[in-house]
């Protein structure tokens, strides 16, 4: 079953950003084998209560283990070289069976 990270970065130095954590961190996100769904800030279409203030991130992975493998990957990188940059939140939810989706909560 997928697993989906949603992570928000609240980037205050975009270029040291980019340079020193974004690179580091999409390799990361390949070798464990993560998808991007979606990505905005500036292209994200506010609908309803305060608009962005952060960068956010909609990925899956395969499974749990790939999820367990990028987090513990991607934390250390968040807190030696990421803080420098970026305020982060990251949240992991377990995606449902096929045929679940459209069920209401």
């Amino acid at each position: 079953m997928a697993f989906y990270i949603v992570a928000e970065a609240n980037v205050r130095d975009r270029e040291g950003f980019n340079k020193n954590f974004a690179s580091v961190a999409l390799q990361i996100f390949k070798e464990c084998h993560g998808q991007l769904l979606a990505r905005g800030y500036d292209n994200a279409i506010h609908v309803s209560g305060a608009p962005p203030e952060v960068n956010v991130l909609l990925a899956s992975f395969p499974d749990l283990d790939l999820t367990q493998e990028y987090l513990k990957k991607i934390e250390p990188l968040i807190e030696k070289v990421g803080k420098k940059y970026a305020d982060f939140r990251i949240i992991v939810v377990e995606g449902l069976p096929i045929g679940l989706g459209r069920q209401t909560a």
